[in-house]
């Protein structure tokens, strides 16, 4: 959220009504689908799975980290 107000340039309260709904409404989505969809649960293990085996993948992804990869990582990159 900081990067996109920091690219539109606009002011935080503007914006955080509208991205407070949407992360909830999210969020519940995605809680329900883990819940009631195997396939949707399958695919989260199998990213936790690479993520795991390719620590540097999870900086990237998750914490917007710049990082080079191996020729390993970015065949578990492509897999995510």
């Amino acid at each position: 959220m900081k990067k996109l107000r920091k690219i539109l340039k606009i002011d935080e309260g503007i914006l955080k009504p509208f991205f407070e709904s949407y992360s909830e409404m999210k969020y519940d989505i995605l809680m329900k689908l883990k819940k009631t969809n195997k396939e949707y649960r399958d695919l989260l293990d199998k990213k936790e799975k690479i993520l795991d085996e390719f620590p540097n993948l999870r900086d990237i992804i998750e914490f917007d980290y710049n990082k080079a990869l191996s020729k390993e990582e970015a065949k578990g990159f492509v897999e995510l």
